[in-house]
């Protein structure tokens, strides 16, 4: 599913991995291409969310995400 939700983000996005977290139940490591403005970081982030957001599994079986940005 993530692979799925990576390849339908903006093409700034080169990564997308799910980790066990700390601080939520689960950690979305999301790779950036480095160099982007934070306006261009703001819209990947929104669109990332989003997308994971019309996913019926992630609504289902995630109860608290934290989003880590790294390029």
């Amino acid at each position: 599913m993530l692979d799925r939700v990576a390849a339908e983000s903006p093409s700034a996005v080169t990564g997308l991995v799910a980790r066990a977290g700390q601080r939520a139940e689960v950690d979305l490591h999301l790779q950036l291409l480095p160099g982007l403005t934070a306006p261009a970081v703001r819209e990947v982030v929104d669109a990332v969310t989003a997308r994971l957001g019309t996913e019926q599994v992630v609504a289902e079986r995630i109860s608290s995400m934290r989003l880590v940005l790294g390029s």
